[in-house]
């Protein structure tokens, strides 16, 4: 998601939140809500979004100035500078504009939001790329709803269709995602009926 004439929209897929401090430098332990394998920055820039305990804007889009102090809307965004892991789910956050620990301190329990088409791989993985996807049911071309989320079960991520507060789970595993179909439009990925969870072809018209 990019700027539009000083103009940038929300990172929307959330990623963990602030721990807490990690030393003197502004340094951020940040708690993941999926496990992720380690790994390194690289050299590209990517950015992350923080919010506050502040209401999250519902609006599309908010003004830019909230790029570089996020105090009064509770959001600002951040470059990365490094991602260290202590844990498959722990990470060492350090992040431009942040250099001391009063600073950081000030980030504690904000929510972490990333672009998932433009974030950094040792933050994200295959499974993360399907977040808005439309789910198809394999056999009957039926239209499943969006991914509304991925969560992880500890040994497999999980794809949540449909309503949060409600979703259906959907293991990410070869048993029941057939395929994933991506075009510049779209993303489809195809599920295999499942007895008892896709078994009856949703009302929605079929996906074409």
């Amino acid at each position: 998601m990019g700027a539009q004439g000083g103009i940038q929209a929300l990172f929307d897929y959330p990623i963990g939140w602030i721990l807490r401090p990690h030393g003197l430098r502004g340094e951020l332990v940040a708690k993941l809500f999926r496990a992720r394998r380690s790994g390194v920055l690289g050299r590209r820039r990517h950015a992350v979004e923080l919010v506050t305990a502040h209401t999250r804007d519902s609006s599309a889009h908010h003004d830019s100035s909230a790029h570089d102090d996020g105090s009064e809307s509770g959001r600002s965004r951040r470059v990365l500078r490094l991602v260290r892991f202590t844990d498959p789910s722990t990470a060492v956050l350090q992040l431009e504009g942040i250099d001391d620990r009063t600073a950081a301190e000030a980030l504690v329990g904000a929510k972490l939001y990333v672009d998932p088409s433009d974030a950094p791989s040792c933050l994200l993985d295959e499974a993360d790329g399907l977040y808005g996807a439309l789910a198809i049911h394999a056999e009957s071309g039926a239209s499943l709803g969006r991914v509304s989320g991925i969560l992880d079960n500890g040994a497999q991520p999980v794809l949540a269709l449909g309503d949060e507060d409600d979703p259906i789970l959907i293991p990410y595993v070869d048993a029941f995602v057939a395929s994933v179909e991506r075009t510049p439009e779209v993303t489809r990925v195809m599920l295999r009926p499942i007895d008892g969870l896709l078994s009856l072809e949703s009302d929605e018209p079929s996906a074409h």
